[in-house]
């Protein structure tokens, strides 16, 4: 009985070892698209790819929290009354649950760098989109007033007598 429940143990442990993969992939993305907001101009279809990367490993993350929340769920009356026989596991778990909250404060904390980056290139693309508007609205104003003065070419006039 107790074996049965190392192996579930053992389940748990991976699950927790590929959720820790899984932020460590969510953590290049962050730090790619932090990189891409520091450029000049920004290459929107990386940023997309990245964005893409970091929903499919969302996605997983669902899945690999749903696996192990049921199994947890069958197990935990057994875990309870056994856990001295579990304490390596247990302990490995806790260890990893450590890695992996840390891992996702430092998520945390890098997506709200990243969205800070991008409100400001925003606003300095919008600032120069606002800048190529003032100048295309004063070239036109410019041009219009030029067209309603209808001024008369010069002529030549024949001053002989």
């Amino acid at each position: 009985m107790a074996e049965n429940l190392k192996q579930y143990l053992h389940m748990l442990e991976d699950s927790l070892r590929e959720k820790a993969a899984v932020l460590d992939e969510i953590l290049e993305a962050n730090e790619g698209q932090a990189a891409l907001c520091k450029a000049e101009t920004l290459d929107m279809e990386a940023f997309d790819r990245f964005v893409d990367v970091k929903a499919d490993c969302i996605d997983r993350l669902d899945k690999l929290d749903e696996g192990f929340t049921s199994l947890y769920d069958r197990i935990k009356e057994r875990l309870d009354a056994e856990k001295a026989s579990c304490k390596e596991e247990i302990s490995r778990m806790q260890t990893l649950i450590t890695k992996i909250t840390d891992k996702s404060t430092r998520i945390q904390a890098g997506e709200k760098r990243n969205k800070e980056a991008m409100e400001r290139l925003m606003l300095r693309e919008r600032k120069k989109i606002q800048m190529q508007r003032t100048t295309s609205k004063a070239a036109m104003s410019y041009y219009e007033s030029m067209n309603k003065l209808k001024v008369v070419p010069p002529q030549f006039l024949d001053n002989r007598k």
